[in-house]
C-alpha cells in the first residue's frame, strides 16, 4: 500500500525539507504533526512524517495514545494499515487500553476491528515466540 503524496505544501509543513540536521524542536513538531495526522486519518502526512523521522511508537505525553491508537479511534482503516505495516507496536495507553480495546470502545467498522484484533494477536504471538 502506497500513500498518496500531499497535493500542496500546506498539507504538510515538512515537505521540501531534509531530515538530516533537524533541531530537537523541529523533531518535536514533526512528531506532533504525525500524531495529528493519525488522529485525522491523513495518510500522506503520516507517510511523510515517518520519512522525516517521526517515531511510530512515541505516545502522546499526556494520554499515552500512540498514532495507532488515534487512527483506530478515528476508524481510519488505511492509516491503521499503514502504521501496522510500518511496524507500529501494540502497546497500552496510559489507561491500560490496548489498540483492540480502543477499537471496541470507539465502535469502529467490523473490518477494522477484525484487522486490529488479528494484527494485535499476531504481534503478541511474535513477542512470545509462538
Amino acid at each position: 500500500m502506497m500513500a498518496k503524496q500531499p497535493e500542496n505544501e500546506d498539507e504538510l509543513s515538512i515537505v521540501g525539507g531534509t531530515k538530516k540536521g533537524l533541531s530537537p524542536a523541529r523533531q518535536e513538531e514533526i512528531q506532533a504533526e504525525f500524531l495529528a495526522a493519525a488522529n485525522d486519518g491523513n495518510d500522506p502526512v503520516l507517510y511523510h512524517a515517518l520519512a522525516f523521522g517521526a517515531d511510530i511508537n512515541k505516545p502522546d505525553k499526556r494520554t499515552g495514545l500512540t498514532a495507532l491508537h488515534l487512527a483506530i479511534g478515528r476508524n481510519a482503516f488505511d492509516a491503521v494499515k499503514l502504521l501496522v505495516l510500518r511496524g507500529a507496536a501494540f502497546v497500552p495507553d496510559n489507561l491500560g487500553r490496548m489498540p483492540s480495546v480502543i477499537a471496541a470502545e470507539c465502535e469502529v467498522s467490523e473490518e477494522l476491528c477484525d484487522f486490529v484484533v488479528e494484527a494485535e494477536a499476531a504481534a503478541e504471538a511474535t513477542a512470545e515466540g509462538v
